[in-house]
């Protein structure tokens, strides 16, 4: 991973939390913005992965849109704070572990 995208993933993992924060609070519009922001961030860092990990993001992002949808704010702050983060987290792992292995 370099280090343009290193810091990309750290932005984007404070900004889900940021955006979680906002949904808890009663900020939704707040949070929309932020999520916009996110999302577009997260399409131009998946462009480099593997197909079984954007299947995953997939996944997730569904999860997270459909509880948009519903109005659920509860739901999604938790499928981006804890799920969608994990995700990256593991991912940031697994791309670190891969680089010592080399």
């Amino acid at each position: 991973m370099n280090p343009a995208e290193q810091t990309s993933i750290t932005t984007v993992l404070n900004e889900l939390q940021l955006t979680a924060q906002y949904l808890r609070k009663g900020c939704e519009s707040m949070a929309q913005e932020l999520l916009t922001t996110v999302t577009g961030q997260l399409l131009h860092l998946s462009q480099s992965w593997s197909e079984q990990k954007i299947v995953k993001l997939n996944e997730i992002i569904t999860q997270a849109f459909d509880c948009q949808r519903r109005h659920d704010w509860l739901g999604l702050a938790d499928y981006l704070e804890f799920e969608l983060v994990d995700f990256l987290c593991q991912r940031e792992n697994h791309d670190s572990t891969n680089k010592e292995t080399e």
